[in-house]
């Protein structure tokens, strides 16, 4: 009996009152202390290579499969991009 006792005090002391191991801790005064910065241009990207989306992504696999290929479901959301 003394076992038990002990071993269950045990248990409710520290899986239930005390702190949890991942606990984050308070929030922090100040969060933004670094700001990003980004080169002063355009893009970085090599200007070969196009986005194309919805329809003209469709468009564009339909010409170069020759229609080998269905496209199903609807082109919205569709994105690809290509080299040219």
């Amino acid at each position: 009996p003394l076992f038990t006792y002990l071993w269950r005090n045990y248990f409710i002391f520290y899986y239930y009152l005390w702190s949890p191991v991942s606990y984050p801790g308070d929030s922090k005064k100040n969060p933004l202390t670094r700001l990003g910065s980004w080169p002063d241009r355009e893009s970085a990207q090599d200007p070969s290579w196009k986005l194309l989306t919805a329809e003209d992504s469709h468009l564009y696999t339909n010409e170069k499969w020759g229609g080998k290929f269905s496209l199903t479901g609807e082109p919205s959301g569709r994105q690809i991009w290509v080299y040219e």
